[in-house]
């Protein structure tokens, strides 16, 4: 089993509130469990994949402020895929929405179907189950 060590130096909070660790200091570690991300694969057209973690890789609220709000403009859409070239040396533009959440219809309903997850939230289905990594 792999490791991963960090001190408080080592996480960015890009727009956490708080940590999810309490580091009383600079020089303290904290250790985690690695754990290698496993894919499943929804859909492959030409060159592109739909992928589904089997963790959650990440955990952000769909929205900082509490209001009605659209995918469009929502926080975690553009904490997702709000980078543009000016912040990567390679100079590519990743503000296109190449990473999203799955919508309802495609986690419940008949365009569930078509991914091999049910299509009742009445069926138990492991495939909409997440579980946190380390």
């Amino acid at each position: 089993m792999e490791r991963l060590e960090i001190k408080k130096s080592d996480v960015a909070f890009a727009t956490s509130d708080s940590s999810h660790y309490d580091w009383p200091d600079e020089d303290t570690w904290h250790y985690f469990k690695y754990e290698p991300i496993k894919w499943r694969i929804l859909k492959v057209e030409g060159n592109q994949a739909l992928l589904l973690s089997d963790i959650a890789l990440d955990d952000q609220r769909y929205n900082m402020a509490n209001e009605k709000i659209t995918w469009e403009t929502s926080t975690i859409r553009s904490w997702l895929n709000g980078y543009g070239s000016s912040f990567n040396a390679q100079g590519i533009d990743y503000s296109s929405d190449q990473v999203f959440l799955l919508s309802e219809a495609e986690v419940y309903g008949s365009d569930a179907l078509v991914y091999g997850v049910a299509s009742s939230k009445e069926i138990y289905d492991e495939v909409r189950r997440c579980k946190s990594s380390a």
